[in-house]
């Protein structure tokens, strides 16, 4: 301990000290410039007022100004105070000892002190500000400090040498050129065709380089260190006082009071049984408690990992008022050991211990309120190899080490072998920290970074909430917050490698939501199947240690729960009660939340989505999920001087974790799409619902999870997704790019009249601007046979209070159609019934669509955007080429052994097999020996869509009408069938034609498949509406009329019968098979069925259904849209409909986009380098013109000289990108003509197709003032259409 200088009047009062330094083994651990410690009499409230006896206890008090707390590198600091607690205990047995020789009668007239716990009040430290860190290894420090450092002047010679070759080569201006291609640089002239003197100038730009470097070095202010590597290897590395700690906490204005808990050691036991309900129900007894009341104040927080960016934890105004209780189980005795600890030269003492782990560890009990006024949360998984030295440094620091220096086994070398490997980290959580512990902030922001690079500014995921509360208790974490919002950087990485600017105008929110909830539940599961009780111990009844201490407490199983909740603003109903009510005239407002007063401008929760946010998104999630396999186990490599610690061989947590439950609850919901253009026929559509739940479940399957038990992989086994009252609609007349619009969109409800319900359907009765379509309920279920349904079903009970059922109150004694259903049950059927088949069952009840050509485009530019952004990333253009050409070449170098094997083949190099695929599905193969018949059962079913009174609203636009289509019901069901078909030789000389065919001993097999897609639609009837007649009657729906009213008029004013109700059957199959040796042509087949339909048309509505038909339902689509994950740029005109047509494998549309992917690639490094040089350097422009004059200008100009010539490099790179996509774009037209001429050459039927129709009876009338004057009746029609072609 050094001190520069004590001040006191009085030791018992006070100690003012000034320069003090504390140090171990030469290791500086604390330093303060002045500390002041004071003694105050413990202060009375009456104490003034009456004669009292003055307290004998004292408050003690500890004043700082600036104190520094450092844990030195390196430095095994439990074992120091296992060395000093060993030396004292052996003084105490001396001192006993020579005290028993010079009193052996035990009279020695000594004074009883008082202990000086009953005299001690509270402590308070009153600090102007606290550091406490951990060192940094000298070296890494050093080498990361200089690696960015020496990053940046590269960059900036590099960019000097490469304006330099372009200046030597003669690719920039001439007139300072002679004619024999001199050049005068410092008055001296310079040959260009002069190697060495070329050599000269290079040399001097790395020469300048390292003088920067030099100088940069020179400014570098060197931290001061610990003393802890003052010498050796490391005593020559010294990084600056930035990059010195690996961990730092920094508080300013720090007020910290300890109390004593009045009660002692009862009062503390009955505070840990409050917080731990296993200490109650066991009656756990403690050998020690240590604690207090705690009071801090604080004016700001910051934890800091090294010099990154953004601090790990940042906070303002710090306030709590807890208690915190440190407590030891009590235990029975414990084996003990021999140990010999010297005192002195010639003394040593040999004592008893316990063995190590034989005593329980000191737990924390706490309960402690945080408050912050302001807080920031920022991590990465550039964060993890710093986790790792924290790891390392504590790992360091508490390991057990014998320090004598006289004899290396006078420590504790007796010790038992270790039965029982050491507890994961998440373990020791569960094992040593206990109770409640809630932050409270008024802001907050979080910041999670999408790229490994911890000094990244601007690809990250934001959160920014107002008042945020994160509460943790033992298996529970709860997270409530409000005004939350979530923004994401897609625009910003898009436009990074595309252009220099910024995006404009203030963010959008990705996710919006007024009130915002988290609820994690963790459920541990061990061996002793207590997973609460950590107390590991024997207890003293017991009277023996226990032979298994920690394996009955290693957890085997976790499973993690995640709910999510979105919520509007509480507001205040008519019956005094708040609940999340919202406004929107088209939403149910009455029945589902009871009926809600007059509200304007409620904010709920809203998503701004797009294919370029999702693809952000999923990328963002893949590198925080997996990132690359060095940064998670970078502590497993081998580093400098670290040895390789042995592994512990427990479980890692992606094997722990059994079960992971995902809900997201939003209620409302709106979704809006976002649009990178303004021309997008996308943009504008909203998505509208009264409530939204998604649930995912990942599990390991259903069995018994023991610590050596084989673990199937987490896959995904459930997932669920309900929609209840979802609206769509294309709202053209709101500016998206407005910022209140998007991030907040408001309504307005009416209040109610009577019982009248604000039901759905209102608004698009009267109003069709924008609507697309409309649903009381959408659902998605899909489960596998792995998942377990118990553990399923109680999440499911366990959210089942959040969950909206459906409601049949209008619907389940009527129907909305002219007739009643012939079977009720129908409405429901497979509702909400999942199997475990993988199958993808969808549920849609009261479905209203209005389909438009500006709808089908709208809808069709969203799905084929979201579409790719599901997609998994394609290799890059380069590396496609390298893999087919390395495959190829691979071809050819076994193309002899594949020859003579081909040989061997029955039907390789056959004539007969062009025949067999001329053919094609024409061969007996499927006329008599069809493998499928009309009513197959079974196969693998893949999804099902279930609709419950469903209406489409075609419009007509030429016609001016629209043609609506209804049904009581209707299911879609997507269906594969596998089969291996034995082929007998009589079957194969038929289909090959010949008869001397030389078939081998086994019989031959083929593999046959068949896809099948089958639309079935019970209780169909059509009417048409005209939209010349009453432009303010708005979209023409079925009424909904329930069954038990008076017999009204079912249709609209508007609407024209076209068919009575009837059932309707489509099939669409298609078959494949064949070898590899014998490929047979796939056959198509298009069936329907409609056995009793009967229907009257006038002209006009024939007219309405024919333009229907032609227009819009087979109507050409558009074409595919550009790229939607691309930021579009005015050079871009390469059409992606080229690109499917042309096949993979085409020479010159390979070498096209490798040359535009390689302008792509130098366009990124130039503005990298632009953003490099513009960041770091400096902003004089005054020897620009000078510069100018002078062709070896980029010897000694400034860094925007460079800045300036880049900008012009890039403008003519972009030019020569545009050159290349244009190639590209001819070289992919020059493709696809090729590829359409070899079909048309191409004799060989691609498929086949057999459409076949069967109707029972059909009748054709033609009708004139309303009467019949031509009249055609067919019965029992059936239409068979077998066609080979080409296309189709």
């Amino acid at each position: 301990m050094h001190v520069q200088s004590i001040f006191t009047e009085n030791a018992k009062i006070g100690v003012l000290s000034e320069g003090l330094s504390v140090s171990l083994n030469g290791a500086r651990v604390l330093n303060s410039t002045r500390i002041q410690i004071s003694c105050i009499p413990f202060s009375t409230a009456n104490s003034l007022s009456a004669k009292v006896e003055p307290s004998p206890k004292r408050d003690w008090v500890v004043q700082g100004l600036d104190v520094h707390i450092c844990m030195p590198f390196r430095l095994p600091l439990r074992a120091i105070e296992d060395a000093v607690e060993d030396m004292i205990r052996a003084l105490k047995l001396v001192s006993a000892a020579k005290r028993s020789i010079l009193f052996p009668d035990g009279k020695e007239n000594s004074k009883k002190v008082k202990s000086g716990a009953s005299s001690f009040g509270s402590v308070k430290f009153v600090l102007r500000k606290l550091t406490a860190e951990i060192e940094e290894e000298p070296i890494q420090g050093w080498l990361d400090e200089h690696y960015y450092l020496m990053r940046n002047k590269t960059c900036e010679s590099g960019v000097r040498l490469k304006f330099l070759d372009d200046a030597i080569s003669g690719s920039v201006d001439s007139n300072h050129c002679s004619s024999e291609g001199k050049f005068i640089y410092e008055g001296i002239e310079v040959d260009v065709h002069d190697t060495a003197a070329l050599q000269r100038l290079r040399e001097e730009i790395h020469k300048k380089a390292f003088r920067s470097y030099y100088v940069a070095c020179q400014k570098k202010v060197f931290a001061e260190g610990s003393g802890a590597c003052a010498e050796g290897f490391q005593a020559g590395f010294k990084p600056s006082s930035r990059r010195a700690s690996l961990l730092s906490l920094s508080a300013s204005e720090l007020d910290i009071t300890l109390t004593r808990i009045n009660g002692g050691a009862t009062e503390m036991v009955e505070f840990i049984k409050g917080v731990d309900p296993v200490c109650q129900e066991e009656h756990i007894p403690f050998s020690r408690l240590y604690g207090s009341d705690i009071a801090l104040l604080a004016g700001s927080l910051v934890i800091q990992v090294r010099d990154y960016t953004s601090p790990l934890f940042s906070a303002t105004s710090g306030k709590c008022q807890g208690r915190v209780v440190l407590a030891q189980q009590a235990t029975c005795f414990q084996p003990q050991i021999h140990q010999d600890v010297y005192i002195g030269r010639w003394h040593k003492v040999k004592m008893l211990r316990s063995a190590s782990g034989t005593t329980p560890a000191i737990k924390m009990y706490s309960n402690l309120p945080v408050y912050f006024q302001r807080g920031e949360i920022s991590f990465g998984v550039g964060y993890e190899p710093s986790f790792a030295d924290i790891s390392y440094a504590f790992q360091v620091a508490l390991k057990r080490v014998n320090l004598s220096s006289r004899v290396k086994s006078s420590g504790a070398a007796n010790q038992p072998p270790k039965k029982e490997r050491s507890l994961p980290w998440w373990d020791d959580i569960r094992y040593y920290i206990h109770g409640k512990i809630v932050l409270y902030f008024n802001e907050t922001k979080w910041k999670i970074l999408a790229t490994t690079n911890p000094y990244e500014k601007v690809d990250r995921l934001q959160i920014v909430s107002e008042y945020m509360e994160i509460q943790q208790t033992d298996g529970h974490v709860d997270v409530s917050a409000k005004e939350f919002g979530m923004y994401i950087s897609s625009l910003e990485s898009m436009m990074k490698n595309c252009s220099l600017k910024v995006p404009s105008g203030v963010p959008r929110p990705f996710i919006y939501a007024p009130l915002f909830s988290l609820n994690v539940i963790i459920d541990w599961q061990c061996e002793s199947g207590s997973p609460l009780n950590h107390y590991l111990h024997a207890l003293p009844i017991e009277g023996e240690p226990r032979k298994k201490v920690y394996d009955p407490f290693r957890s085997t199983y976790l499973s993690l729960r995640w709910n999510f909740s979105l919520r509007p603003l509480q507001v205040q109903s008519d019956n005094g009660t708040s609940s999340p009510c919202y406004a929107n005239n088209s939403m149910l407002c009455g029945s589902a939340f009871g009926s809600c007063s007059k509200i304007a401008d409620v904010d709920f929760p809203t998503m701004n989505l797009g294919a370029h946010d999702l693809a952000w998104v999923f990328k963002w999630w893949s590198l925080n999920y997996s990132p690359p396999h060095k940064l998670r186990s970078f502590s497993r490599w081998p580093r400098y001087k670290i040895p390789r610690a042995a592994r512990s061989g427990n479980l890692s947590m992606d094997k722990v974790l059994v079960e992971f439950f995902f809900r997201v609850d939003a209620t409302p919901c709106c979704i809006r799409h976002a649009t990178l253009t303004e021309d997008d026929p996308a943009s504008g559509l909203t998505f509208k619902m009264s409530s939204l739940k998604y649930e995912l479940c990942y599990s390991r399957g259903k069995q018994k999870y023991t610590f050596d038990c084989k673990r199937e992989p987490l896959d995904l086994v459930y997932r669920g997704l309900d929609l209840y009252r979802p609206e769509v609609y294309l709202v053209r007349d709101v500016n998206s790019s407005s910022v209140e619009n998007v991030s907040k969109l408001k309504t307005t409800t009416l209040p109610s009249q009577g019982k009248d319900k604000c039901t759905m359907g209102s608004f698009q009765e009267k109003h069709e601007d924008g609507f697309l379509l409309s649903s009381d309920y959408f659902t998605i279920r899909r489960q596998a046979p792995k998942a377990d349904p118990a553990r399923l079903m109680e999440w499911q009970d366990a959210g089942r209070n959040l969950e909206i059922t459906y409601v049949r109150s209008e619907f389940e004694n009527g129907s909305e159609s002219d007739h009643s259903l012939s079977e009720h049950s129908d409405d429901d059927d497979g509702f909400n019934v999942v199997l475990a088949d993988n199958c993808q069952r969808v549920f849609v009840y009261g479905l209203r669509l209005l389909w438009t050509i500006e709808n089908r485009d709208a809808v069709w530019s969203w799905v084929g955007g979201i579409s790719k952004a599901f997609e998994p990333p394609k290799p890059s253009p380069s590396r496609q080429y390298a893999q087919r050409k390395m495959i190829e070449e691979r071809q050819n170098a076994d193309s002899s052994r594949l020859a003579q094997d081909a040989t061997s083949s029955t039907h390789a190099g056959s004539p007969s097999v062009q025949h067999a695929e001329a053919l094609g599905s024409t061969s007996p193969l499927h006329m008599k020996y069809g493998m499928f018949d009309d009513l197959d059962k079974g196969g693998n079913l893949h999804f099902m869509v279930n609709v419950v009174k469903p209406q489409f609203n075609l419009h007509s636009e030429d016609a001016n009408g629209r043609f609506l289509l209804a049904a009581a019901s209707g299911r879609v069901m997507a269906r594969s069938f596998h089969s291996v078909v034995h082929v007998g030789k009589e079957m194969l000389e038929q289909a090959l034609g010949t008869s001397s065919l030389h078939i081998p001993e086994p019989q031959p097999e083929m593999t046959w498949k068949k896809a099948d897609l089958s639309v079935i639609l019970k209780d169909v009837q059509a009417h048409v509406a005209p939209t010349d007649v009453d432009p303010g009657a708005g979209l023409q729906w079925l009424p909904r009329i329930l069954g038990s009213s008076e017999k009204l008029k079912r249709t609209g004013a508007l609407l024209e019968r076209v068919f009575m109700p009837c059932q309707m059957y489509f099939r669409y199959t298609r078959h494949k098979g064949g070898t590899a040796d014998l490929k047979v042509k796939p056959l198509k087949e298009l069936r329907f069925n409609s056995p009793n339909i009967t229907a009257t048309m006038t002209s006009r509505q024939f007219q309405v259904m024919l333009d229907v038909l032609s227009n819009l339902l087979f109507a050409r689509l558009p074409k595919p849209r550009k790229n939607s994950l691309q930021y579009p740029s005015d050079d871009e005109d390469v059409e992606e409909e080229a690109d499917e047509v042309v096949p993979d494998g085409v020479e010159e549309v390979e070498l096209a986009k490798i040359n535009l992917e390689q302008r792509e690639r130098e366009r990124k490094l130039l503005l990298d380098d632009i953003r490099s040089l513009a960041g770091t350097g400096d902003s004089h422009i005054d020897h620009l013109s000078a510069e100018k004059d002078n062709s070896f200008w980029m010897i000694n100009s400034e860094k925007a000289s460079l800045v300036e010539g880049l900008k012009r490099d890039l403008l003519n790179l972009q030019k020569s990108r545009k050159f290349a996509s244009s190639a590209l774009r001819k070289a992919l037209q020059k493709a696809a003509q090729l590829r359409l001429m070899e079909k048309e050459k191409n004799k060989t039927p691609s498929c086949a197709m057999r459409i076949s129709m069967k109707i029972s009876k059909v009748v054709w009338s033609m009708l004139a003032d309303g009467n019949t004057f031509a009249e055609a009746e067919i019965s029992d029609m059936q239409s068979f259409i077998f066609e080979i072609f080409a296309g189709i």
